[in-house]
């Protein structure tokens, strides 16, 4: 997955990968499903921050500056796990994409 190219849906995000970090978050908002038991994985997911750029659009923080910021090692095993929320969909049907929850920003 090519996390650099364009997101689905332009209007909110500036790259694929801050639309899928925003994917997982609005996932794990619905509060239907149970992240595993792993603390190196929620200390990812909890480390990586995100702006509002100019133009209103969402980014989230990039590896470089999560490192450089925090002291840790890259955030791979977070970024392997927003990766899961691009499988099996299709451009068609992540452009109709719907968040369960709206947020405020």
């Amino acid at each position: 997955v090519n996390v650099g190219e364009s997101p689905a849906v332009a209007e909110r995000c500036m790259r694929l990968r801050d639309e899928l970090w925003f994917t997982a978050r609005d996932w794990l908002a619905g509060r239907d499903t149970k992240l595993v038991d792993d603390a190196g994985l929620i200390a990812e997911l909890t480390m990586v921050r995100y702006k509002f750029l100019s133009s209103g659009k969402l980014q989230i923080e990039s590896k470089a500056d999560v490192k450089k910021r925090t002291g840790a090692r890259s955030p791979d095993l977070a970024d392997s796990f927003i990766l899961t929320f691009a499988q099996g969909m299709s451009r068609a049907q992540m452009q109709s994409y719907e968040p369960l929850v709206t947020w405020e920003y």
